[in-house]
């Protein structure tokens, strides 16, 4: 199976409004998701701490064969209180 670029990839997920959606989901209070995860990433995190939005968009962004659709729903019926 042939990859897609990456930019094709960014596209798809701005087309689905990821981020959007992601953002809105640590907003509902119905939902119970972490603020933040730890990082090794000390660059884009100092203080390790990624936060629950970009987890989720970068884990997408890495894994393009994955449906952002079927991904935000499955993730929002595991965080459901």
């Amino acid at each position: 199976m042939k990859s897609q670029p990456r930019s094709v990839t960014v596209q798809l997920l701005k087309d689905a409004r990821v981020q959007e959606r992601l953002e809105a989901m640590e907003k509902d209070p119905s939902l119970h998701t972490t603020k933040s995860t730890y990082s090794a990433n000390t660059g884009l995190y100092p203080d390790n701490q990624m936060p629950f939005r970009d987890k989720h968009y970068d884990y997408l962004l890495n894994h393009p064969g994955v449906d952002p659709d079927q991904y935000l729903s499955n993730l929002r019926l595991m965080l459901k209180r």
